[in-house]
């Protein structure tokens, strides 16, 4: 029993999960005093003990036990002042282990947010009640005191609960700085932030990102020219940069809504526009519907429902208003001159002129709509690429044309 508690004896890892969950069939006691010499050995002498990770707690109510004897005296050791619930034992972690220096420390602090995240995960009282006691330091936040057990426990929490943990944790967020950004930093690699972004919702994602901008603003923060080296604040911005992609790829109303905010919100941004644009077009593609017999009818035979035309021009206005330079009437009026050369047509088209944008685009997607048909469709998308050669804003105005041509011309 003592060999399989111990990896040195065994020749590879499944060969020696297997082992493990027969020793639990078996004599399950045995296996916990053997894990638990084998472990406290391998902590005095600064070495992360594996086979706790190998055994899980859903495999036998010893296991859970012993798990938690171990997280109450790392706990008691960890965390001033902190008192199981439940008693430790006889067993309490050794000065000894504390004096193999950092990497010792290390050892005891994998060990102990191992546990507490495998016991987080079968709702363990215990490790609940660890995992609030750790993050009242943050309550306490000074110079002097260490953050980097709340931190962890914050990760943990986010990784075990999901976005949940965010909306139990803001107001310490909110309230610590220092708490807030080394949170950030800490989340900030690409698998730490996968846990996040998987379990929240849009609105979520757009806190995420106003949390990350307020931290790391992007007029103060930018990458070095040149070589360098990936640093967590470059991990922290490569995060915010990528979330409003994150949110046009969701293809939701609620996506291009957030979008929106944002957008206004940072209107000089043009990462920002980008992904509204390319929201929308996602979104239409994920809730468009195939024509029914009496819509094609309708469409051949040049009818068309108004209801159908004047929501697929408030669209397109939409997709045109976020587009740069669109709020300059000089702008707009060069898009219409050109959309008329391009169509080789020797009269004004008759699209009504507005000083307020937002009136103005509306006249001109109804006139692409309507009156002008395919040719002046066409005759739009290749003035606007003409006008703003910007591939990454024209590629979703592309496809919006694209769908709504099959629906309408």
């Amino acid at each position: 029993m003592g060999a399989i508690a111990d990896p040195w004896y065994v020749l590879s890892s499944t060969t020696w999960a297997l082992l493990l969950r027969r020793a639990v069939v078996n004599d399950p006691q045995g296996l916990a005093r053997a894990i638990g010499m084998a472990a406290r050995a391998q902590l005095a002498r600064g070495v992360q003990p594996l086979v706790l990770e190998r055994v899980e707690a859903t495999w036998s109510s010893v296991v859970t036990e012993m798990w938690e004897d171990f997280l109450a005296a790392l706990s008691a050791a960890l965390l001033p002042d902190f008192r199981a619930t439940r008693p430790a034992g006889v067993w309490s972690v050794s000065a000894e282990a504390f004096e193999k220096g950092d990497e010792g420390r290390a050892g005891l602090v994998r060990t102990w947010s191992g546990l507490l995240a495998g016991l987080l995960t079968v709702e363990n009282p215990l490790a609940r009640s660890v995992a609030e006691f750790a993050l009242m330091a943050v309550e306490r936040d000074g110079e002097a005191v260490d953050l980097e057990l709340p931190v962890l426990v914050a990760c943990v929490l986010f990784g075990v609960d999901g976005f949940e943990a965010w909306t139990s944790l803001r107001e310490l967020i909110d309230a610590s700085d220092r708490f807030s950004r080394d949170l950030a930093l800490k989340c900030a690699g690409r698998s730490e932030r996968g846990h996040v972004e998987v379990h929240a919702d849009e609105e979520g994602l757009s806190a995420l990102y106003r949390w990350l901008d307020a931290l790391f603003p992007q007029d103060r923060n930018s990458r070095p020219l040149g070589v360098y080296s990936m640093t967590p604040e470059m991990e922290a911005l490569d995060w915010r940069e990528a979330l409003p992609g994150t949110l046009s790829r969701r293809g939701t109303p609620e996506a291009v809504d957030q979008l929106k905010a944002l957008a206004a919100e940072f209107p000089a941004r043009l990462n920002l526009r980008a992904a509204l644009v390319s929201a929308r077009a996602n979104c239409l593609a994920a809730t468009w519907t195939p024509a029914d017999l009496d819509e094609v009818v309708a469409i051949l035979a040049g009818v068309a429902v108004a209801s159908e035309f004047t929501l697929v021009e408030a669209e397109l206005a939409e997709v045109l208003e976020a587009f740069q330079d669109m709020g300059s009437h000089e702008f707009r009026e060069g898009i219409v001159r050109d959309v008329q050369r391009l169509m080789n047509s020797d009269r004004l088209l008759p699209i009504a002129d507005h000083n307020m944008a937002h009136d103005h685009l509306r006249a001109i997607a109804g006139y692409a709509y309507g009156e002008g048909g395919p040719e002046a469709r066409l005759a739009l998308l290749t003035a606007l690429e003409q006008a703003r050669p910007d591939e990454k804003a024209l590629e979703p105005l592309r496809a919006l044309l694209a769908v709504r041509k099959s629906r309408s011309a």
